[in-house]
């Protein structure tokens, strides 16, 4: 058998957590106190999602300060719901339905997904897809929209907002996606801009972060409509912005495509990060892997949004 033959595709999906409130190891603390919370809470119709385990801290073979962790997700049925009986092809009575007996504590078709929480960018890279097995196989998978969703309804619920504030948790988009709206015939152009991650010192960052902190602003939002029989040109002001409001918020426009004007928006293509998997790898060992090519990548588009030569950058170029 060939290598080819023994490789497979590691998707990871990431999202950027940003807390206002930023002591030294918040994400940890927050994805600790997160985890005891114990609460399940929807990812796609019935399949709920849970964080199941979170481990000390510690690194990626790069050095590379993390947190691992894993979430589950499972059906969380309506057992009140009305159940069909294939064998009479009907609905099943009441008293049949009552005579069910599954424990409350019981879900059905769980999956794994591992992740790794990168504690100085503040980006958590999930796994996108895993497989499951019953009388067949199963593949479930979990975006950066879903996986957003989780963590923002679950770092918004009061235990966690009394503790560490408001957090934002943005799903990272499909670079080319971003880049793709931002060359496009541009009807109009909206940038939704949260506060960056105090953290962030790259040039662009700490400017707008400075702005915001001075208008005592929570989110800045612009709009640019072209004038009639025109199309937006962005300035260098204005695609930086983007760029870090598409980390940071969202960009939605319309664009001119042949006779239509077509809406999308960066939350509309969540970045899909792959690596190649050899069958015999542990997920764990492929996850950590996958996070490091893909915070990589997204250091990268953070990058782009910030041209002057920062003394930070200067220290990651030596």
């Amino acid at each position: 058998m060939g290598v080819g033959m023994r490789e497979t595709k590691f998707p990871v999906c990431a999202v950027n957590i940003a807390a206002q409130h930023h002591p030294k190891g918040i994400y940890g603390r927050l994805l600790n106190s997160a985890f005891e919370l114990q609460r399940a809470l929807p990812v796609h119709g019935d399949r709920h999602a849970l964080l199941v385990s979170v481990e000390s801290a510690d690194e990626l073979l790069s050095g590379r300060k993390v947190v691992r962790g894993t979430l589950s997700t499972f059906l969380d049925l309506d057992m009140d719901a009305p159940w069909f009986d294939m064998e009479n092809l009907r609905v099943m009575t009441e008293d049949q339905r009552r005579a069910i007996q599954i424990p409350e504590s019981l879900r059905p078709n769980m999956a794994d997904f591992h992740f790794v929480l990168d504690t100085e960018g503040h980006i958590l890279v999930c796994q996108a897809r895993t497989e499951i097995s019953g009388k067949r196989q199963h593949v479930v998978k979990l975006t950066g929209n879903m996986l957003a969703g989780f963590l923002g309804e679950l770092f918004s619920t009061p235990e966690i907002q009394g503790q560490y504030g408001d957090i934002e948790v943005t799903p990272v988009p499909d670079q080319d996606s971003v880049e793709a709206i931002l060359k496009g015939k541009i009807k109009r152009l909206h940038i939704f801009l949260r506060v960056p991650n105090p953290d962030d010192l790259e040039e662009t960052q700490r400017q707008i972060k400075k702005r915001m902190k001075s208008l005592h602003a929570k989110q800045i939002e612009h709009i640019v409509s072209a004038e009639s029989g025109e199309f937006v040109k962005p300035d260098k002001e204005l695609l930086n912005t983007a760029r870090v409001a598409a980390l940071n918020g969202k960009v939605d426009a319309v664009l001119k495509k042949g006779s239509k004007s077509v809406p999308t928006s960066t939350r509309s293509v969540p970045a899909t990060f792959e690596i190649s998997k050899d069958r015999r790898e542990t997920d764990v060992r492929a996850m950590d892997r996958a996070a490091e090519h893909a915070i990589h990548m997204i250091e990268r588009f953070r990058m782009l949004a910030n041209p002057l030569p920062t003394a930070r950058r200067r220290r990651r170029r030596r």
